[in-house]
């Protein structure tokens, strides 16, 4: 009894240690922009703002999730069907989007995006200029990428 618990012992200890060894040399695939899961969703961020510049609502109908929840700096919540009716008729407009601090933080089927933007635009005909922070969830559905979540913050001016 004691000799068959050593190699189950010894078994996981091996699997576990490839396992380590997979996960490496995905990640470094991953960082020289293999193809990987983090360089997927940054272009998927890149065409998601210029969708916003273009009032573009073709985007948000592909990759938003049937849950989608926005919750926007003044707190309220809208959902998927929201979104793309305010991208479609024009209640959002965008004339500049310029991201910094992006950081892509990938967790297997899941992503979260965090960054700053510096917007200017339209909302309901009321400017919405200034600096937001941001945050993106990505998860993977039916192998492809899919926004959860998304929630900004303005920032206060110092």
């Amino acid at each position: 009894m004691k000799r068959s618990a050593v190699w189950v012992v010894v078994a996981l200890l091996t699997l576990s240690t490839w396992s380590l060894g997979q996960d490496k040399s995905k990640k470094s695939k991953d960082a020289k922009g293999g193809g990987g899961a983090e360089q997927q969703i940054a272009q998927l961020e890149e065409q998601s703002r210029d969708a916003a510049l273009k009032g573009d609502s073709s985007f948000l109908e592909k990759h938003l999730a049937n849950d989608y929840v926005r919750i926007r700096p003044d707190g309220n919540m809208e959902d998927r069907q929201q979104a793309i009716d305010a991208m479609k008729n024009g209640t959002v407009k965008f004339s500049s989007i310029d991201v910094a601090d992006r950081q892509i933080h990938v967790y297997g089927n899941a992503a979260v995006v965090t960054g700053k933007a510096t917007v200017k635009g339209t909302m309901n005909g009321n400017a919405v200029d200034g600096d937001y922070r941001t945050s993106r969830t990505w998860v993977k559905e039916g192998g492809q990428w899919k926004v959860a979540a998304f929630h900004t913050s303005a920032m206060q001016k110092q």
